[in-house]
């Protein structure tokens, strides 16, 4: 709903405002945490593909669907399906 495409570029730009607004606002992290954190969804996307810590938080995603914006964004959601469903 808040993005203007469905594409995995939108959803990035859109989780910088998240995020922005996460640590203006959420001074404990309790939000933030869960996506950002040190065990948060990113955290443990990048140690499921063995990545690290990369600067561009969710550009893998793009990469392993070749370049389909769309097809990035299902598997985002796909691993965050995941993610959830194990913590």
């Amino acid at each position: 709903m808040f993005l203007t495409g469905y594409s995995l570029s939108c959803l990035n730009i859109f989780l910088t405002g998240v995020e922005t607004t996460c640590w203006k606002l959420d001074k404990e992290g309790l939000y933030a945490g869960t996506f950002f954190g040190d065990k948060g969804f990113l955290q443990w996307s990048w140690k499921k593909y063995h990545l690290g810590t990369p600067p561009a938080r969710i550009n893998h995603y793009l990469e392993f669907a070749g370049g389909d914006e769309a097809l990035a964004l299902d598997l985002f959601f796909d691993d965050l399906h995941t993610f959830y469903g194990e913590t």
